[in-house]
């Protein structure tokens, strides 16, 4: 029996097997294969190994042979991605490593020597390529300066506190280049396991640095984690004959995703077959292969040639694969038998679907239809035959139904051979990297809905694509060209009918228009027989309550799918007992405060023949259920019954059938809460709504022309001819019949009628909306900034009440209104609105403004936003807040808290940081991304937040949307986010500094910068600053590098800054800090409305600082420089590129000689800046003891001296 191996390469290559359509792959030639051996202890330059992960898992890294992730497969899936994990296996000569040594460097904790790496592929020849800030992918790459460099060094232990599970974890190191630690394992040192760190520290704009390492995690990425860093560098030795014979096995047959059943390969012209001859070529090289492996072929000569001659077959194999053709239809059939087709809105796979013969078809197959078209780039879209639409775009949400649109998107469609049984069948990948995969969620009428997910390996990811027959489409041209004249029609139709309707007042001579039901029903419906539904709900309200008299009973369509059929509107179907042509309608809604369900829109159908097999609902149009009428109602208060008032309770609305019937249907198209709140958010049942109905009567109706002013005020040639088109349209909507010249015969009569037609719902709509939204400044009147004055609020509702007044005035009179006062009266509403926003009272310009987070008092928001103060860090950094619910800090003690108004007006506003003089920056296409300060004055726009004292910053668009300035939930930094409103943390207040006036210095100004805890740095700032000593902070000047004397190292020599001086803006110097984290200083400025900033840095020529004010990127040849990192002092050369980065509000020292000994020095215990830099202590030349390193300074308010 053959054993088989579990072999990185074997599973690698799948990868190279008929990706794309019809299109063979190279292979790599066969490898050698190899054992690992023991643990290396000693690292030494130019060592060849296998890389395994020790102390927290097992397995033998390997690297892609021709690609550039270092990442190990167990399973390659079909887009040359590979699932992250770790696999025990031997190693091929893809997997040697030889490790190079670069150089040396100097710890920044510990001082020590450690020499530097390079890691190199030895079969491809490329390096692991340094880390790509952005990203903690391994890659690789041909060029050596862009390899990644690093310490590797045996674990010395945790960092200290290290605890889990009530254990702490010994030995402890203070040395961050080799920890390991505990997270979601417990990594243990392990004798021959190395910790492989980056030589060049990721460091932030604040200067906070990231170690980050080799961590066998998912398959090999760069992170910080210390749970998973442990590797182990193996010595290695050559296979036996032996078992080179099974290596071959379990590569060949690796090629063939372990399916080497060539007669299962599917042989002929269609898509996804293959030719016989290739197949029978197959077959019989494999045939010789099995006789050569049970022969025992075993020597790696022979393996390799046997297997170049298997992978010659697969290329030949592979190109006879039939692919597909631009500009083709074809079905496409998933791997769980569903046909993929759409419902015109979103894709869809119908699984009770079969392929009709050509002369059977119809139109509704042509939605199964799909037009592959190519690009020049090899990808495809997707175009359907019936709607015209395009699949996609797929977007990033897993398990999201997927829609279709009108613009092309691309996909790559890839043989499926990384699922078993699956060959002929193919994979859809948008170049998003989304894959279209059929599911069981969302089911309609048109089948389940098409998701987005990422498992190219399972069979729901798969399709076959099948040839359309062209005869097929040649059938159903005309027929297809009638149903998309139907559908245009039938849009229009609908919206002609119901304006058309809408104002056409019917009443009837047995009833009153006055809200009143009698007890029996009366009218044509005087039994529940009459009434029966298509989606009546069990167990809540009933058809009998329709006929009743009482309003506190009702009919309630189904809310629940149990009882409605799926994709139907919901019906109530009446029987009048006998055939009528005017039929008015009187109605009353349930009860309720809350009108959500109180049907808004109906469509009218009639019919005398109600049979299924011969019967025929014609359509008659469709018509708005008017509720203006009051009702009363009694019901038990305190024990007594009263009457209740129930304002807008019902109405009737009528209808001409055109001829006779005695049976009507009234399908439900809207209820209130679809109109008002939307679809998605309304009371909906998949999509249709609901409704619930207190009262009903039928009785024969009349028109009432003068009821009807709105119509009749249009002139009657118009009211004719759309009448009579619509009367055509009718007939050709119901027969399926519509030509263009009905279309825009109907199109012309509807425009002219719309000219004339003044709707005074259109007023009534816009009045409601407009009250509703002057009820949400009820709260927010004042004369504070964020607020509006209440008398603007008054003149808004005068224009309400003058529109109202008006309206009433002309019921009144029984007149109508006309177009131009419709939109007179709309106009005004719109401007009620705009010019109250208008009158928001605004921070001033040239005044100066603290910025801090407000909510709704009601607001269950992040409570770390409200009353935050919104600071910055740095010129150019990153834009932080500070929790300070109880109002503990004040802004005016630290110029990193406040900003100015230097334009403000129109919805724009610009905010200058009075710490750093940059600007408040916009920001686009960007979500939850952190904002920044700039040089360049910046406008970002503003609105009211509709809270008190209130406003939402808009930052910039993201997908063509508003996004706001926000308070990061769980965070410090300010971000952008695109929701804003009262219970978010996007809602931020402009709160007046008073203790400064204009044109009046202040005693003193203070700012706060970030520092290291306890080391120096360089620092260069904007402004001029008034030096006062501290004991946590000590700033000198550079005089340069001092030689030593003897075998004595040389020196850094800093000269101190005297208190009381003046360090001018723009000029660079060291700041020593000891025990704190920021360091506040006096600016040489007094008046805050004017500090004159400096951006342009000071940098003298041959100076020994040079300064940087937002940060800059060395180029690769720089030498004889150096750079603090975490109050350490780091050498700058070609080959560390991390240290090449220099952060703003900083520098680096430059190589100047000098003879003369400063109050400080740094001992360079590696050397010149010429040769190396190693971190050394300063020390005070007078006083001869050591001063520590630092980073920060703790916040302190000085005081000038006199």
């Amino acid at each position: 029996m053959r054993k088989k191996l579990q072999l990185f390469l074997s599973l690698c290559l799948v990868l190279f097997t008929s990706l794309g359509t019809a299109k063979a792959q190279s292979l790599p030639a066969f490898p050698h294969m190899y054992y690992p051996g023991e643990f290396v202890t000693e690292v030494t330059d130019g060592m060849k190994v296998v890389i395994t992960p020790v102390g927290q898992t097992g397995g033998n890294i390997w690297m892609q042979p021709e690609g550039s992730y270092l990442q190990v497969p167990a399973t390659p899936n079909n887009n040359g991605k590979y699932p992250n994990q770790w696999v025990e296996t031997d190693p091929s000569s893809y997997g040697i490593f030889i490790i190079e040594k670069v150089g040396t460097m100097t710890n920044e904790v510990t001082g020590e020597e450690h020499d530097t790496y390079r890691i190199k592929n030895e079969a491809t020849g490329r390096y692991l390529k340094k880390k790509d800030r952005e990203s903690s992918i391994m890659e690789w790459t041909d060029d050596v300066e862009q390899a990644f460099e690093c310490t590797i060094l045996a674990p010395e232990g945790y960092p200290e506190n290290t605890i889990k599970d009530g254990v702490t974890y010994e030995p402890v190191t203070d040395n961050p280049r080799a920890w390991i630690g505990v997270g979601g394992t417990i990594a243990t040192p392990v004798v021959g396991g190395y910790i492989i760190c980056d030589a060049n520290l990721e460091v932030d704009e604040e200067g906070n640095k990231r170690y980050i390492y080799f961590c066998a995690y998912e398959g090999g990425q760069f992170l910080s984690y210390i749970d998973t860093n442990q590797v182990g560098f193996k010595t290695y030795s050559e296979y036996a004959n032996e078992d080179y014979s099974t290596a071959l096995y379990t590569l060949a047959t690796a090629l063939f995703n372990n399916n080497t059943d060539f007669d299962s390969y599917p042989v002929g012209n269609d898509v996804g077959c293959y030719s016989a001859a290739a197949i029978e070529n197959m077959k019989t090289v494999w045939a010789e292969f099995e006789t050569a492996i049970d022969g025992g072929a075993t020597s790696y000569e022979a393996c390799a040639a046997i297997y170049a001659k298997i992978a010659e077959a697969k290329a030949t194999l592979d190109a006879s694969l039939v692919g597909l053709e631009d500009g083709k239809y074809y079905y496409l059939f998933s791997g769980v038998n569903d046909y993929l087709n759409t419902d015109g809105n979103e894709l869809r796979a119908k699984r009770s679907y079969t392929i009709p013969e050509a002369a059977n078809v119809s139109t509704t197959d042509a939605r199964f239809w799909w037009q592959v078209i190519k690009g020049e780039d090899g990808t495809y879209s997707l175009k359907n035959y019936s709607t015209g639409k395009y699949a996609g775009p797929i977007t990033d949400e897993n398990y999201t139904v997927q829609k279709v649109g009108d613009t092309p998107f691309a996909f790559n469609i890839e043989t499926a051979t990384s699922v078993p049984g699956k060959t002929g069948y193919f994979t859809v990948i948008g170049t998003n990297g989304q894959q279209i995969h059929d599911s069981e969620v969302g089911e309609n009428s048109y089948g389940f809905g098409v998701v987005r997910w990422n498992n190219v390996a399972a069979p729901r990811g798969c399709w076959k694509f099948i040839t359309v027959d062209p005869q097929m489409i040649e059938n159903v041209v005309e027929e297809l060209a009638q149903e998309r004249l139907n559908v245009e029609l039938n849009e229009l139709y609908l919206n002609a009918s119901a304006t058309y309707n809408k104002e056409r007042i019917y009443t009837t001579d047995e009833a009153e228009n006055d809200g009143v039901f009698s007890i029996p029903a009366d009218g044509k419906l005087l039994s529940e027989t009459q009434i029966t539904s298509n989606a009546q709900h069990q167990g809540e309200g009933s058809i009998a309550a329709l006929l009743d008299g009482d309003m506190q009973s009702y009919f309630h369509s189904a809310w629940s799918s149990a009882y409605a059929p799926a994709g139907q509107y919901h019906c109530l179907d009446l029987d009048l007992g006998e055939q009528m042509q005017i039929v008015t309608l009187k109605y009353a809604r349930r009860p309720w405060s809350n009108q959500n369900l109180t049907p808004t829109k109906v469509n009218i159908y009639a019919a005398n023949d109600t049979t299924n097999a011969t019967g025929k609902w014609n359509y008659i149009g469709t018509y708005t259920l008017k509720q203006n009428v009051a009702s009363t109602y009694q019901r038990t208060v305190d024990g007594v019954q009263v009457d209740s008032l129930i304002a807008n309770a019902g109405g009737m609305t009528g209808f001409d059938l055109g001829a006779t019937y005695q049976y009507v249907r009234m399908e439900v198209l809207s209820n209130v809460s679809l109109d008002t709140r939307g679809p998605g958010n309304a009371n909906e049942l998949g999509g249709i709504p609901y409704f619930t109905i207190a009262e009903l009567r039928a009785y024969a109706g009349k028109f009432d022309e003068v009821a009807s002013k709105a119509f009749m005020a249009v002139s009657e040639p118009v009211r004719n001819a759309l009448a009579e088109n619509l009367k055509i349209a009718s007939a050709a909507y119901n027969e399926g019949t519509a030509t263009r010249e009905i279309i825009d015969n109907l199109q012309q009569a509807y425009d002219n009628f719309l000219k004339e037609f003044a709707d005074s719902e259109v007023v009534k709509t816009a009045l409601s909306d407009t009250k509703s939204k002057l009820n949400a400044y009820n709260s927010l009147l004042g004369e504070e900034i964020g607020m509006f004055p209440a008398e603007a609020k008054t003149a808004a509702d005068e224009v309400v009440a003058n529109v109202e007044a008006y309206l009433t005035d002309l019921d009144e009179k029984g007149e109508a209104i006309t177009l131009s006062k419709v939109e007179e009266l709309v106009a005004q509403l719109e401007a009620a609105i705009s010019t109250l926003n208008s009158t928001l009272i605004l921070p001033e310009v040239g005044k100066i403004y603290a910025l801090r987070g407000v909510r709704a008092s009601n607001s269950s928001a992040d409570a770390r936003g409200e009353n935050a103060l919104v600071y910055a860090t740095g010129n150019g950094s990153t834009l932080k807040y500070v929790v300070d619910t109880l109002n503990e800090i004040d802004p005016a003690t630290n110029l990193n808290y406040l900003w100015k108004v230097e334009e403000c007006g129109n919805g724009q506003i610009a905010l200058r940081n009075l710490a750093t003089g940059f600007y408040l920056d916009t920001l686009q296409n960007k979500l939850s991304t952190a904002l920044r300060n700039v040089e360049e004055k910046a406008l970002v726009g503003y609105q009211s937040a509709m809270i008190p004292r209130g406003f939402n910053l808009i930052i910039g668009k993201y997908n063509d949307k508003d996004v706001y300035m926000n308070f990061q939930g769980d965070g410090v930094n300010m971000v952008t986010w695109n929701v804003a409103g009262a219970a978010t943390n996007s809602n931020v207040k402009f709160v007046e500094i008073d203790a400064f006036e204009p044109e009046t210095e202040s005693d003193a100004l203070y700012a706060t910068w970030p520092t290291v805890r306890d080391g120096y740095q360089i620092m260069t700032l904007p402004f001029g600053v008034y030096y006062v000593e501290e004991e946590s902070a000590q700033a000198y000047t550079l005089l340069g590098e001092k030689a030593g004397e003897g075998e004595n190292n040389p020196t850094l020599e800093l000269k101190a800054i005297n208190d009381g001086d003046i360090i001018p803006a723009g000029t660079p110097f060291i700041l020593q800090t000891t025990d704190t984290i920021s360091y506040t200083m006096n600016l040489d400025a007094y008046d805050p409305f004017n500090i004159p900033y400096v951006f342009e840095v000071v940098n003298p020529e041959n100076g020994t600082i040079t300064g940087t004010m937002t940060g800059e990127n060395l180029s690769w040849d720089v030498f004889g420089k150096g750079v603090f990192r975490n109050g350490n002092l780091t050498y700058i050369s070609s080959e560390t590129s991390g240290n090449r980065s220099i952060p703003g509000n900083s520098g680096y020292i430059n190589y100047v000689e000098t003879t003369e000994t400063g109050d400080a020095f740094i001992e360079l215990t590696g050397g010149s800046l010429t040769t190396g830099i190693a971190g050394g202590v300063i020390v005070d030349n007078n006083a001869k003891v050591n001063v520590y390193t630092i980073s920060g300074v703790q916040v302190r308010k000085a005081v000038k001296a006199a």
